[in-house]
């Protein structure tokens, strides 16, 4: 059953009036965050590298670059930016978490978190930040808090190789992950990941 997923289409899941839509995926974009101030664009080519740039609003504006590498996600809590980074260092895929730090004409960061894995997708739900790795899941939370915390949910996840690609939080503790083949319903409180195909139902639970 799990080898026939790897060969699926892919379904998405978002919230839509208080409720969890699964649909088949789109085309994957480039991570990106519209601010007042301008826009914040990520890219991930892999071997070769990719980068984070911050274009400010207005005709003669330059892009600013903020940092190298691969990006996974841009997201903002409470007016503060945030992005996910996937690094690799011989054949070793691992992530970490960056806040945004100075004005829109001269922008840094600094370390939050660290990952034993490489972030896939992420999506923020109050000041918490929910992170799927190609096998694993974790949560920062909270965001704003001085150091952020890292709770491990799933290590080793049932999705690896189903390339997670969204998450949608339907409460604190109930998580949907869009997966190639499917979606899964993580229970956050028994850390627990309940494998669906939306036309035939439960796969596997572990």
């Amino acid at each position: 059953m799990m080898r026939r997923l790897y060969d699926s289409p892919a379904y998405a899941v978002r919230t839509a009036a208080g409720r969890v839509v699964v649909a088949p995926a789109g085309k994957a974009r480039a991570p990106q965050l519209r601010t007042a101030a301008g826009t914040f664009q990520g890219s991930d080519h892999g071997e070769w590298g990719g980068r984070l740039v911050f274009v400010p609003r207005g005709p003669r504006a330059r892009p600013v670059l903020v940092k190298e590498g691969n990006i996974r996600a841009v997201f903002q809590v409470q007016g503060t930016v945030y992005f996910l980074e996937r690094d690799l260092v011989d054949f070793d895929c691992r992530g970490r978490l960056y806040e945004v730090t100075g004005q829109p004409s001269r922008l840094g960061y600094v370390l939050r978190a660290r990952f034993a894995q490489a972030p896939v997708v992420a999506a923020v739900a109050g000041s918490d930040a929910f992170i799927a790795f190609g096998g694993g899941f974790a949560i920062v939370h909270p965001l704003l808090g001085r150091p952020a915390r890292v709770e491990t949910v799933l290590a080793r996840a049932l999705w690896a190789g189903l390339s997670p690609n969204s998450i949608a939080v339907a409460g604190p503790d109930t998580v949907y992950v869009g997966l190639r083949g499917g979606y899964a319903r993580l229970d956050v409180a028994a850390k627990l990941a309940h494998l669906y195909q939306p036309r035939t139902g439960l796969v596997e639970v572990r």
